[in-house]
C-alpha cells in the first residue's frame, strides 16, 4: 500500500518542484522517501515469511487497484460520468484481480511453492535441504 503511495506522493513533489514550491517540495520529498522505505521493509518482511510467488501478485494488485481507484480523489484526476467507461474500469480490475489470483494458484506455481517449502524444512529441520 505504501509503494502505491509513493506513486502520488512523486507527482506532488513533482508539482511543488514545478510551481517553485520548494518547501512543500522538501515535505513532500520526505514523505515519498519514508513511505518508500517502511513500503520497502514491509515487503522484504513479507519474503522471509513467504515465497516471492505468494507476495509479488498481491503487491501488484494492490499497487494498481489502490493507484486507480485514489487518484481522482488525490491526483485530480476525474472520471467520465458516463457508466459504460465506470463499467469497463470496474471490469478491468476485477480481471486484474482474478487474473492474478487464478496465475498465482495455478498448478505450475503450486509445484514451485511446494518444492521450496519444501526445501525451506529441510533447510528449518538441520538439513540443507539438498538430497545425497
Amino acid at each position: 500500500m505504501l509503494v502505491a503511495w509513493t506513486g502520488f506522493s512523486t507527482k506532488f513533489l513533482a508539482d511543488g518542484i514545478s510551481t517553485g514550491a520548494w518547501v512543500a517540495a522538501a515535505v513532500w520529498l520526505g514523505a515519498t522517501a519514508t513511505a518508500g522505505g517502511v513500503g520497502l521493509l514491509s515487503e522484504m518482511t513479507a519474503l522471509q515469511s513467504r515465497s516471492p510467488i505468494r507476495v509479488f501478485p498481491v503487491v501488484l494488485v494492490v499497487q494498481i487497484v489502490v493507484a486507480v481507484l485514489l487518484a481522482p480523489l488525490l491526483a485530480g484526476g476525474s472520471w467520465s460520468p458516463d457508466p459504460l467507461p465506470i463499467t469497463g474500469l470496474a471490469v478491468s480490475l476485477a480481471v486484474l484481480a482474478a487474473g492474478t489470483r487464478a496465475l498465482a494458484g495455478g498448478r505450475s506455481v503450486g509445484g514451485a511453492i511446494a518444492t521450496e517449502e519444501g526445501e525451506r524444512a529441510g533447510a528449518d529441520a538441520g538439513g540443507s535441504g539438498a538430497q545425497v
